[in-house]
């Protein structure tokens, strides 16, 4: 005999049916498609179709996180490929100026995740979107100062703004690859680098790490953004046409 509920009874199921309900839709996100908007954009595209790994580089504003975001998150959320999350790498280059900011290494590198909470807010429309993918572990945000030892296998690994490792770092991304992985680097060597005049040996490494891929044709694609590209804002564009014209950079 089943025994009949009370009208409180009743009351925390149905409580418990909406909270149930509230916390699907929570974890439930969309992600907006996107297309490319310039012709490099395109190739881009069209390589990680490929399964390429790709290296974006060039002017600032022409996109080059937010469409390798877009990508990783895209194939994980939607694609058949095995892959099970997206691993963005960051060089805390600032760590060579980090122990001026407050707070203890995880809060300091903090700081770097803001870009990636800006596009994920943009791609779901929603200002919890990053935190959601965080705790999923669909998104997974760690800086190049925890690389060794690691093998990343199943996953979409972003190196952002790579123009600030240096060469033992790019070495030991490359070299942590694993089964069914697909690399996406992002970066300008020319205007963003955040080394200083005396580093100028690490800023080397980059070049060395550039001279490597080119090698690698097989399974790289290069892809370099010129002005045509820039997408950010009409200024954006007119400004760094303006400091190339004058010979300027930072």
């Amino acid at each position: 005999m089943v025994a009949r509920l009370n009208k409180k009874q009743r009351r925390q199921l149905r409580q418990k049916g909406r909270l149930e309900e509230v916390e699907a839709k929570k974890f439930h996100l969309d992600i907006k498609e996107i297309t490319p908007a310039t012709y490099n954009q395109e190739i881009v595209f069209d390589a990680f179709e490929n399964n390429k790994f790709i290296l974006m580089h060039g002017c600032a504003g022409t996109g080059k996180t937010f469409i390798a975001l877009y990508l990783g998150l895209d194939e994980v959320l939607n694609g058949n490929s095995g892959f099970k999350k997206v691993i963005i790498y960051r060089s805390m280059v600032p760590t060579r100026d980090a122990g001026f900011m407050p707070g203890n290494l995880k809060e300091k590198a903090a700081v770097y995740e803001r870009p990636y909470i800006d596009i994920c807010t943009k791609l779901f429309g929603r200002t919890d979107a990053y935190e959601t993918l965080k705790t999923k572990g669909i998104i997974e945000f760690t800086t190049t100062s925890y690389v060794r030892g690691n093998t990343e296998e199943q996953a979409i690994v972003i190196v952002d703004e790579f123009q600030n490792c240096d060469f033992s770092e790019l070495f030991s991304i490359q070299t942590r690859v694993g089964k069914n992985v697909q690399m996406i680097l992002c970066g300008d060597n020319k205007y963003q680098s955040d080394f200083r005049d005396h580093d100028a040996h690490k800023k080397g490494g980059v070049n060395k790490f550039l001279e490597v891929v080119d090698e690698l044709s097989e399974d790289f694609v290069v892809v370099k953004f010129g002005y045509d590209d820039i997408i950010r804002s009409g200024y954006v564009k007119r400004f760094i046409i303006a400091a190339d014209m004058i010979g300027y950079s930072p």
